[in-house]
C-alpha cells in the first residue's frame, strides 16, 4: 500500500521534475529558409576565419555544427562594417549569429586566437 502511495506521488510530481520538449524541433539546414523565429535572437558560434569581403561586409566562416540549426559547414557572414578590419585569415572567433531578412549575420565577435580547439 505505501508503496502505491510512493508512485502514486512520483507520478505526480514526474511532469514537474522533466524539462518540456520543444514542441516544434528545427531539422538542420544548409542554410535555414525557413521562417525560424529562433533565429532573429540568434545562436552562438564558433569557427575559424578563411577569408573577408570587405566590399560586401561579410566574413566566410568555417563554423562548428549548431545542434538543432545547422551542421558544421563554410559560409558567409554579414558583419558590420566596423568590425570586418579586425577579422582576419585563421582567427578563431566566438560569436553570435542571427538571421535578418533571410541572410545570416555574425555579431558580438570575441577572436580566441589562431588553434582550434
Amino acid at each position: 500500500m505505501r508503496s502505491r502511495i510512493l508512485f502514486a506521488l512520483l507520478c505526480l510530481a514526474l511532469p514537474v521534475a522533466l524539462p518540456a520538449a520543444d514542441p516544434a524541433p528545427r531539422k538542420p539546414c544548409l542554410p535555414c529558409e525557413e521562417e525560424d523565429k529562433n533565429a532573429e535572437r540568434g545562436y552562438p558560434v564558433k569557427g575559424r576565419v578563411l577569408g573577408t569581403d570587405p566590399e560586401r561586409n561579410q566574413v566566410l566562416l568555417k563554423h562548428d555544427a549548431i545542434p538543432g540549426v545547422m551542421r558544421a559547414m563554410t559560409m558567409p557572414f554579414n558583419v558590420d562594417p566596423a568590425v570586418i578590419g579586425g577579422l582576419k585569415r585563421d582567427q578563431v572567433i566566438l560569436g553570435r549569429i542571427e538571421k535578418r531578412d533571410k541572410e545570416w549575420w555574425l555579431f558580438n565577435i570575441r577572436i580566441l586566437g589562431t588553434e582550434l580547439k
